[in-house]
């Protein structure tokens, strides 16, 4: 299984090795597209700049292949790409820098001798590294290889042909960092030959630093070691092992399957949904002979691998054609947003939206169950129920976390015969407390510092139900920037301009829902006075304050001449009852 396992230095990695052989690298296809971001960069600079020599990097998985010279190894990444991408584009920001520090003031030459032989030798290193061509050979996904050969020639000999859109792609973003953390550490006022001496010992650093290279034999021992082995950086997912375990097991060409892989991804593109579409696709359909593990009820971090290690087993093809079509289902729920008009499902969008927003995900396992065996059903009562569930559920803390799963389990097998709404309904209604404890919560609640995007849920829903559908309005709309155009305002502000122009300090009721509403001019009200957000104008002279009729949740402001605590208290049990009303009948 396991050819070979040494730790060697980035050095040895990716120059030659004490045999004198030298690896060229080579990112298979159906392997993920570069996806480090900011957070691992600014990691994996701080990790090697504040090390000593040798810090260890981690692992990387190889598949050997056949060479037509005993000099040259070819190697297939199966693991360790994302760091070995980005060893690679550190590197080439470093020789950057080192090769515009050589060259100054005109065109002259500026000879550096540096005494530590070390450091001498990294910089031959980095030279050697850089002098063989296709030393690494990344995924054509996202233009990632030809981004990284026009970023090698771009630091190697000076070329600006910038392919179109590059600076909007990972691997030039990563490059822009490194440089310009580079820059920083350097120092523009700090002499050259200093300059050159620091950015030679951290060049030491990463050519000194350490990994431990894996070789095997094959694809199959490759992807089952892969498995096994904690991958440092950006975390594998149980969606990467479990179609790394696909891959391993069916007959189809690795190729072949990661193309049908990537429909799934295409639908479910966030890393949290597609890890919780997979027990969620369990959980709906585990009734079925060729889909249930014998013992297995519930799908937990703990057993998920497990699980779909057996369901792999036992037909690998069928599960796999399975969660890909059942992934256009789920997508409904994950990316309501992307619903076109012509969908059978567009009806749901914005209901589907605003529970995206407030987080249902729990209840996504019998959607996905219901809509996939219902198509043609109408589900507007049950969405709209299970919106409001979720909000007295995120408000009460009940019923807790940990319980929700199985409660949306054990409603999948209550409707396997038929679905039935009210028994839905009455079953989640039991599990709720009743309405004198939903009514003295919310009223006490700090609704806004305690769940952020409840209190915006709950406003929003309130505010929708004071308006015709001629006046409903898309409170969830971004602007040209992508910031959302509505906000919460808080009618006393967080930070009062000047104290004086209240008449007292409500900031015992600060939070609340009374002193809460909805506004798309959060800034031109701000910390202003009652008064002055009461009547404000906007630039074009239109009225935009409290007072102006034009959010409905407001009217109880428009007599108003002052705001003080009890008003809060008076304005909470109005939108308290408001928002009760009808639903425990």
């Amino acid at each position: 299984m396991i050819k070979e396992a040494s730790q060697k230095t980035v050095a040895a990695i990716l120059g030659k090795d004490n045999t004198g052989k030298e690896s060229n690298y080579l990112i298979p296809p159906y392997q993920r597209e570069y996806s480090w971001g900011i957070g691992q960069w600014e990691n994996f600079f701080t990790d090697l700049y504040d090390s000593e020599k040798n810090y260890f990097l981690g692992s990387i998985i190889c598949i050997l292949k056949e060479s037509e010279t005993s000099d040259i190894q070819h190697v297939d990444v199966i693991d360790g790409q994302q760091r070995l991408t980005t060893i690679n584009i550190l590197l080439l920001a470093i020789y950057k820098h080192i090769t515009q520090l050589l060259t100054f003031q005109e065109g002259q030459q500026f000879y550096f001798h540096p005494e530590n032989d070390e450091i001498q030798s990294s910089y031959l290193i980095l030279k050697q590294i850089f002098k063989s061509k296709n030393k690494l050979t990344l995924s054509i996904q996202n233009n990632n290889d030809n981004d990284f050969t026009f970023l090698t020639n771009f630091v190697l000999h000076n070329d600006n042909h910038y392919p179109a859109h590059f600076g909007n792609r990972r691997i030039s973003k990563a490059y822009s960092f490194f440089f310009n953390q580079i820059e920083l550490f350097l120092g523009t006022e700090t002499p050259v030959d200093q300059q050159l001496q620091q950015l030679f010992e951290f060049l030491n650093k990463v050519t000194s630093a350490l990994m431990v290279r894996i070789d095997t034999e094959d694809a199959s021992s490759a992807f089952i070691l892969f498995e096994s082995i904690n991958n440092r950086g950006m975390p594998l997912t149980p969606i990467d092992l479990i179609k790394n375990s696909i891959i391993g097991h069916t007959q189809a060409t690795p190729e072949k399957t990661n193309e049908k892989w990537q429909k799934i991804i295409g639908n479910i593109q966030d890393y949290e949904a597609q890890v919780r579409y997979l027990r969620h696709f369990y959980h709906a359909f585990s009734h079925e002979s060729r889909i249930k593990i014998i013992g297995t009820h519930k799908l937990t971090k703990s057993n998920l691998i497990k699980t779909y290690t057996d369901l792999i087993k036992k037909d690998v093809d069928f599960i796999l054609q399975e969660l890909i079509q059942k992934s256009f289902t789920y997508k409904i729920f994950v990316a309501p947003e992307t619903l076109q008009l012509e969908h059978i499902h567009f009806r749901y969008q914005d209901v589907l939206i605003r529970m995206k927003k407030l987080g249902v995900a729990p209840s996504y396992s019998l959607l996905l169950f219901l809509f996939y065996t219902h198509p043609m059903q109408d589900f507007t009562p049950l969405l709209q129920w299970l919106e409001k569930w979720f909000m007295i559920r995120h408000l009460t803390n009940t019923p807790p976390t940990s319980k929700l799963d199985q409660i949306f389990i054990d409603l999948i097998e209550q409707q396997q015969n038929a679905y039935c709404f009210e028994t839905i309904k009455l079953t989640l209604m039991a599990l709720i407390p009743n309405q004198q404890a939903i009514h003295a919560q919310l009223l006490k609640s700090d609704l806004y510092t305690d769940n952020v995007n409840l209190a915006r849920s709950l406003l929003v829903h309130l505010e929708q139900r004071k308006r015709t559908n001629e006046t409903k309005t898309d409170f969830w709309a971004l602007n040209s920037k992508g910031k959302p155009i509505w906000s919460i305002e808080h009618i006393y502000p967080q930070t009062p301009k000047n104290q004086d122009d209240w008449s007292e300090d409500c900031s015992e009721c600060l939070h609340q829902l009374g002193n809460l509403t909805l506004s798309a001019y959060n800034s031109n009200l701000s910390n202003k006075s009652f008064q002055e957000k009461a009547c404000i104008l906007d630039a074009n002279g239109n009225d935009i304050g409290l007072q102006s009729g034009n959010i409905g949740i407001n009217d109880t402001l428009i007599n108003l001449d002052d705001w003080n605590t009890q008003h809060i208290k008076s304005r909470s049990q109005e939108l308290t009852n408001m928002f009760l009303d009808g639903l425990f009948n």
